[in-house]
């Protein structure tokens, strides 16, 4: 009788771990599979006879179904954020996909999940979104947007409101990313160089651009860029000049659903900048730079 039992959890286990994946882009996921973000610390299901997928150019994971190919449900997930600041990555995402809205009445918050209804307009056509906006116990974020034709309404609400209840937070493997990235400095060396033979004389270019970053473990951040270069002209002479820039604020590092990370400045006059961020085994890409990592003698 033991051995029966020990066989049956065993089987039931094999069966929840095969029902369970890790999102990665390419990746199709059949209805009733269980899709974990865990850079995000989210986890959601994908409705029954229905399926779903990272798609780059959205930066969210679509919900579809082959019979209503115009009512989508999109899934976006961050490792941090206010529902406020994820409304607003919201807002900005669909208006790059062309998408204009009209709220329709007033937004209802309770203090976690912000939810709204809208009319949309989008490639001609008009219909409905529905958007829900959820933060969780450890500082973490999911925002379903569901979105067909008006006469859909109804059925896009209950398959928003099924995804969210299926939604579970947990602790994002961001915020180990974020421990490690503090009490380090970057540090990009460029050097430029150029020979141009001429008739009159030769002429040459050189320039050099450090850059550095500093971060502390307490949120705080220091930039610091100089920027040398030096021309000349044999027989006539040269010229040299100098600019150095900085700046200082508070920082996070953000991972979204597929553990894409992001760096985010604050500034303290107030600018923000962003930038994608990638370990690599030369270093850390920053934006377009790659620079080298140190311990950093200007903050622990």
């Amino acid at each position: 009788m033991r051995s029966v039992l020990v066989a049956t959890a065993a089987l039931l286990l094999a069966s929840s771990v095969a029902a369970q994946s890790v999102i990665q882009a390419g990746q199709r996921y059949p209805g009733g599979t269980r899709v974990l973000a865990p850079a995000a610390g989210v986890s959601f299901q994908v409705p029954a006879n229905l399926q779903g997928g990272y798609d780059p150019a959205a930066e969210a994971f679509l919900i579809s179904s082959q019979s209503q190919p115009n009512t989508v449900v999109a899934v976006l997930a961050y490792s941090e954020g206010t529902v406020e600041e994820v409304g607003d990555v919201v807002m900005e995402l669909l208006s790059e996909q062309g998408m204009q809205l009209q709220p329709r009445g007033e937004p209802q918050f309770d203090g976690t999940t912000l939810r709204a209804t809208f009319t949309v307009w989008a490639g001609g056509q008009q219909g409905v979104l529905i958007g829900t906006i959820r933060s969780g116990p450890p500082g973490n974020t999911v925002a379903i947007i569901g979105f067909g034709p008006q006469p859909e309404e109804s059925a896009i609400r209950r398959l928003c409101d099924g995804v969210l209840e299926s939604t579970s937070f947990s602790a994002p493997l961001a915020a180990q990313w974020r421990q490690q990235f503090g009490g380090t400095r970057l540090v990009y060396l460029g050097q430029q160089s150029n020979y141009s033979p001429g008739g009159v004389g030769d002429a040459s270019y050189v320039s050099q651009r450090e850059e550095r970053y500093d971060f502390c473990r307490n949120g705080g951040y220091a930039y610091y860029m100089k920027d040398e270069s030096y021309f000349s002209v044999e027989g006539v002479g040269g010229m040299s000049s100098t600019e150095e820039d900085g700046h200082q604020g508070s920082w996070r590092l953000v991972a979204d659903i597929v553990g894409a990370a992001y760096l985010i400045l604050e500034a303290t006059d107030g600018q923000i900048r962003q930038y994608a961020v990638e370990e690599r085994q030369d270093g850390v890409v920053v934006g377009e730079g790659l620079y080298r990592v140190e311990q950093s003698p200007a903050c622990y």
